[in-house]
């Protein structure tokens, strides 16, 4: 499975044609708006020591290894608090994506460690390992997608919290930005609420 192909299909899938494609074959039988998940942080589940990382979360499961047909493991979204994130970990057998909706981030990927401003994301291809980290004083909007060779997550802690890493001016590992800014219009695609955009991040 290709990292991109992977993570990109299982987002557009699970964010995008679940509610659609998906919905249509199973709408008898759960209806559209038991496909429809609202972040509700009165839902988070409050952690610590993630993948032994540092400080606490709260996230949940917004959509589950039977949301979709294809291999979607997990799409969480949560909030990291400040001075808190998520270990150093591999994943072997599946591939993963922190994305950050405000704020800043250390986003780490085989022990090379950036700041990343939000909205940005940062993929994590299989056979390698992640963590991030909020080195501020501020909760961080977080979300973390993740897709498989089948339908079994798996992780492998390195006991790393990855605080105080040394920092590279420049990613040396793949990861976006999303910026309105460079959105661009769709042709043909105007509404009475206006025109439809898009880029593509990755």
């Amino acid at each position: 499975m290709k990292m991109l192909d992977g993570v990109a299909k299982a987002m557009l899938l699970a964010l995008l044609a679940s509610p659609v494609a998906y919905a249509q074959q199973s709408a008898a039988a759960q209806g559209i708006e038991k496909r429809i998940v609202r972040a509700d942080p009165s839902k988070y589940n409050h952690l610590t020591a993630v993948h032994d990382g540092a400080g606490t979360m709260d996230f949940r499961v917004m959509l589950g290894t039977n949301a979709v047909e294809p291999n979607l493991i997990f799409f969480h979204r949560g909030v990291i608090a400040p001075k808190s994130g998520i270990g150093q970990h591999f994943h072997n057998r599946c591939e993963e994506m922190f994305i950050i909706l405000d704020g800043k981030a250390e986003f780490t990927v085989d022990g090379r460690t950036s700041v990343l401003e939000g909205p940005a994301g940062v993929p994590d291809r299989m056979g390698h390992a992640h963590a991030i980290y909020n080195p501020t004083d501020q909760p961080l909007q977080w979300l973390n997608i993740n897709v498989g060779m089948n339908k079994v997550y798996d992780a492998f802690n390195l006991g790393d919290a990855h605080v105080n890493a040394t920092l590279d001016p420049v990613p040396q590992f793949i990861s976006f930005r999303l910026d309105r800014a460079l959105l661009k219009p769709v042709n043909g695609m105007d509404s009475g609420a206006g025109t439809v955009q898009y880029r593509r991040a990755l």
